[in-house]
Order: structure tokens, then sequence, then C-alpha cells
């Protein structure tokens, strides 16, 4: 069995690795944008509302962070595991 060529190879990962760059750019800058505006709201609204904004604030990065983590640690072991 012959094995692919280098460029024919690292070509397509590196584009997919461009791509997810941008996109998760493109998220996060939305998301701060989305925060900001929450945030805005919030001191218009109720204090109720407005605890729970701050909450949200507070934890919401660490738990998509921890969901990120989760995943790709599920992800891996399928990889090392073989199963699909």
């Amino acid at each position: 069995m012959r094995m692919p060529e280098a460029p024919s190879t690292v070509l397509p990962v590196f584009a997919y690795g461009l791509g997810m760059a941008g996109t998760l750019t493109l998220v996060d800058l939305l998301l701060v944008r989305l925060r900001g505006h929450l945030e805005a709201r919030a001191t218009k609204a109720s204090p109720r509302h407005h605890r729970a904004v701050r909450l949200l604030s507070r934890i919401g990065p660490t738990a998509t962070a921890l969901l990120v983590i989760a995943v790709g640690v599920g992800l891996t072991a399928r990889a090392v595991t073989g199963s699909v």
C-alpha cells in the first residue's frame, strides 16, 4: 500500500483548521455582543431578571468550556477505542 503524498493530506486538514478557527472566532464575537445586549436589558428589567442574567453571565463561560472539554474527551475516547 502506497502512502499518500504530504500536500494532498495536509492541505484539507489545514483548510479545516482555518475554517474552524474562523467559525469559533465569529461565534465568540457574537456571544460577546449578545452578553452586552443582555446586560444592558437587565439593568432596565426587574431585580429578579437582573440576578438571573448576572448568574448566566458569570457561569456561562465556565459551563460552555466544560461542555467543550467533555465533548472533546468523548470524541478522543471514541477515536482511541476505535468505536464509531
